[in-house]
């Protein structure tokens, strides 16, 4: 019985304590349902033959999400979940001055930036085919005068390869069984600026980590060393927009970055023991009319190619998109949209299809 009234003693001064905490602090709530309702015809070719597959996605999105917004002074922080449920973010911050520390997950340097208004999927708005995107992430920032941000992120190494027989001769042993060794987190950069009529953003991030226990007999190591460069923006012209980017990355699957195209990460060379890099070139374009404040047009391009060190080609794609906004009353609206993928030829030459689509989503932010 004491036990009991100890547990239940504890329970009502962590929620007690928590009230008390809330009533100081401003918490502001909020939430965004998204329906994505597509359908797609699929041309794509995986095999020597040509699918022809025609699906209808009727589904809430992934992106869907509840979270909230906290201040109290210069301490604030935020949390967003997905419909998955995952965690989307989760950080706190202190500001002091006109700077800011942040400390946990949400979009880093590298990821911050939506120049394309593309809803098919979850929003894909041109992430991994013209937009650089490494996700939400765990990372210790320091934003300087609302511009620079320098940033300490979660690395990652795609790149780790198990169970593999180098001497052929039918066993795995354990010194044949590489081990990925991360010393140093990535280190992201950017530089953002915003005016009324336009906008400015540089960015980069680098990261590298080592692959012990490899090559003939698991006796060597490499190396795998990846990066991103970009930049990007827009201007306002009177009632419509523009806006360009353009990216370039060393090894961008292993860095973490989105991509549409099937080869965007540097491979392990066994007979050079050493790692073929692959570089990825992407950019965008988008252009929109907004005559008033119910509708707004948009069309959009995005382009992606990757050069695999020793293939025979460059694994290319490009999209293209049309869309309108309608937008009801605040927050809430429907977005018809129509689009066209060409994965063009990957890196052995070959025909991989093409994609088109058409739907809308239908969106409510509460």
């Amino acid at each position: 019985m004491m036990k009991k009234l100890v547990i239940l003693f504890a329970v009502f001064t962590l929620v007690g304590s928590f009230a008390l905490s809330a009533t100081a602090a401003d918490w502001s709530f909020y939430g965004s349902a998204r329906m994505k309702t597509f359908h797609e015809i699929d041309d794509k070719i995986t095999t020597q033959t040509d699918p022809d597959d025609g699906d209808t996605t009727w589904d809430l999105q992934g992106n869907a999400r509840l979270g909230a917004t906290v201040k109290n002074g210069d301490i604030g922080g935020c949390f967003e979940y997905g419909s998955t449920p995952n965690l989307r973010k989760l950080y706190g911050t202190y500001a002091f001055g006109n700077n800011e520390l942040l400390v946990g997950q949400t979009y880093t340097p590298v990821s911050n930036y939506f120049y394309a208004n593309q809803v098919w999927g979850d929003d894909n708005d041109l992430l991994g085919l013209g937009q650089a995107y490494a996700g939400r992430l765990p990372m210790i920032q320091l934003t300087f005068n609302k511009m620079v941000k320098v940033a300490l992120v979660r690395p990652s190494s795609t790149i780790t390869i198990t169970g593999t027989d180098f001497d052929a001769d039918g066993t795995v042993e354990t010194s044949e069984n590489p081990d990925t060794d991360v010393m140093l987190p990535k280190l992201e950069v950017s530089f953002n600026m915003a005016k009324e009529k336009f906008f400015v953003d540089v960015f980069m991030g680098a990261q590298t980590f080592g692959v012990e226990n490899i090559g003939t007999a698991g006796r060597d190591d490499v190396d795998v060393t990846s990066y991103v460069v970009g930049a990007g923006g827009g201007v306002t012209l009177g009632k419509a927009f523009v806006n360009a980017g353009l990216s370039y990355a060393l090894n961008g699957g292993n860095y973490g970055l989105a991509s549409t195209g099937s080869n965007n990460r540097g491979t392990y060379n066994a007979t050079a023991v050493d790692i073929n890099d692959n570089t990825t070139l992407s950019g965008l374009l988008v252009a929109g009319l907004k005559p008033n404040e119910t509708v707004t047009v948009e069309v959009g391009v995005g382009y992606d190619t990757q050069d695999l060190d020793g293939a025979a080609e460059k694994d290319d794609t490009m999209c293209y998109y049309v869309n309108t906004t309608y937008n009801f009353t605040k927050g809430v609206f429907i977005v018809p949209e129509i689009g066209y993928f060409d994965y063009m030829d990957n890196n052995a030459g070959a025909d991989q299809g093409s994609m088109m689509y058409f739907g809308a989503k239908t969106q409510i932010n509460f």
